[in-house]
């Protein structure tokens, strides 16, 4: 349906609009003029910039006739306006608006060289003036672009945003001389799958992201994306894809690449043991989310991640199925724990690892200190209870056993040591001095209520007591060196029995 000349709208205004809506980023029209190149099969592409001058030449198959008569039409002032919209409309594309990206800058003058392999064509567009010029011959196919804008370029802007769209296309891109080094279209991915479309429906790439924790999708045109999609996880799989793609079905390339992250992540759970430590805490952090979100443990078939102190690892399967055979303990990783006093397994677990096996797989396993505190626990109740048996027996049934003095040396150390007692005046009523045997020495008999009063006092001495020894040495020397006993008196190992 043909549009009313009397609505349409200015060709400058149109312009902007599209560019408003397109350039997400200054400088934006270099990135469409490089991919106009790579659509031409350009293998070098060279931006040169100074000033006020930006310039881009490529070696691919020269800008097709329709398009520059195109680019003619515009600036025809012979044509209503609706032909010109109709001319803008068939430059834009859901991917870019190719050439039409030379008019978005505010520009003085364009000249475009066109070589093809048997013609030469000029085309200069200045203010509202465009000049064309055509001559027959034979050449190298090329396209050179120079513009001259109203304003200074910066070139290290420029240098920042050709480096972010197009450092992982095919072609060697040149700026200002210098070659733009190459890097990866996925750079946060550690792994990646590449995808062709005979076999995955769609060429392009996949991987798993370091850092990030949700889906990333772009899609290309020309190897130079062109929209970027933010998804969350499906099934709990993380991954970031570069599709080369014309239209947004993101639904449907989402739950292909799916499928495809959920066989790098097999890759990554068989051949977790080969990564760095910082790879594997990465691998360990998306595999237990995975299986935290979709409810399903098939990845952890292939994951070997748990691990006993010897260094043996095992997956989930093999280790429920020797917690069915015997008791599991763990300790923490990050604890230095040496010298482990068991018999039984030990695991050693990082604080993520325990957590999941614990409080989400409910797999029975306990930590070795806590073991080790109820085991030593235990150990020291069952001592004390048994000691205290043992004394309690010993009080209860345990008699008094005087021994005779085992020799005439001891005897006589009986009789002195009783005479100094006596001459001390500590005892009231008569004393009668024993020795006696036992590891403990012998009980007390306390005097039952109704018993009479005492009439002698009997002191039994343990015999292989230290000072009993030092003192009986001394008083075979000198008698008098009892008396060298005094402060010791309290110490010295007498227990008293009264009798009737």
């Amino acid at each position: 349906m043909a549009l009313d000349p009397l609505f349409s709208i200015d060709l400058d205004e149109k312009i902007a609009k599209v560019t408003k809506n397109r350039f997400v980023e200054e400088y934006f029209f270099a990135i469409e003029l490089i991919k106009t190149a790579v659509l031409r099969g350009a293998r070098k592409i060279e931006v040169f910039s100074r000033g006020r001058v930006f310039q881009i030449r490529d070696d691919g198959s020269g800008i097709g006739a329709r398009e520059i008569l195109s680019l003619r039409y515009l600036f025809n002032r012979k044509l209503d306006l609706v032909k010109r919209e109709a001319i803008i409309e068939g430059f834009i594309r859901k991917t870019g608006i190719g050439l039409l990206a030379l008019f978005t800058p505010d520009y003085q003058r364009i000249d475009i060289l066109n070589l093809q392999l048997l013609s030469e064509e000029k085309v200069s567009f200045e203010g509202t003036v465009c000049r064309y010029r055509e001559r027959a011959g034979r050449f190298h196919p090329q396209t050179e672009i120079r513009m001259l804008l109203s304003a200074e370029l910066k070139p290290k802007i420029l240098q920042a945003i050709i480096a972010k769209y197009c450092s992982h296309i095919r072609q060697s891109v040149f700026i200002n001389g210098r070659i733009l080094p190459h890097k990866p279209l996925l750079r946060d991915s550690f792994i990646k799958l590449k995808l062709n479309r005979e076999e995955d429906g769609f060429d392009g790439e996949i991987g798993i992201p370091l850092t990030e924790n949700f889906c990333k999708i772009q899609l290309l045109h020309a190897q130079i994306p062109w929209t970027l999609k933010i998804a969350d996880p499906r099934e709990g799989l993380v991954f970031e894809a570069g599709i080369q793609a014309e239209t947004e079905c993101y639904d449907r390339i989402q739950a292909a690449l799916t499928d495809k992250a959920y066989r790098l992540y097999r890759h990554l759970c068989r051949q977790y043991d080969r990564y760095p430590q910082v790879l594997r805490d990465r691998a360990e952090e998306l595999v237990f989310n995975q299986v935290k979100k979709s409810g399903h443990t098939v990845l952890l078939e292939d994951f070997r991640v748990f691990r006993l102190t010897d260094g043996h690892a095992f997956t989930l399967n093999e280790l429920k199925a020797l917690l069915d055979k015997e008791p599991l303990f763990y300790i923490d990783r990050e604890q230095k724990t040496k010298n482990l006093n068991t018999d039984h397994l030990v695991l050693s677990l990082t604080r993520k690892q325990a957590d999941f096996l614990i409080n989400y797989l409910d797999v029975g396993i306990r930590h070795y200190e806590e073991a080790e505190q109820i085991r030593h626990h235990f150990f020291r109740r069952m001592v004390s209870r048994i000691r205290q048996a043992v004394v309690f027996a010993l009080h209860l049934f345990s008699r008094i056993q005087p021994v005779p003095p085992p020799s005439d040396a001891h005897q006589r150390f009986l009789e002195q040591y009783l005479q100094y007692l006596q001459s001390r005046g500590l005892y009231e009523k008569p004393v009668r001095l024993h020795f006696c045997a036992g590891r403990w020495g012998p009980p007390m008999r306390t005097r039952q209520a109704g018993e009479p009063e005492p009439e002698e006092i009997h002191l039994y001495l343990k015999k292989g007591h230290s000072l009993i020894t030092a003192a009986l040495a001394a008083s075979k020397q000198n008698p008098e060196y009892l008396r060298l006993l005094d402060p010791f008196l309290p110490s010295l190992p007498v227990r008293m029995e009264t009798e009737t």
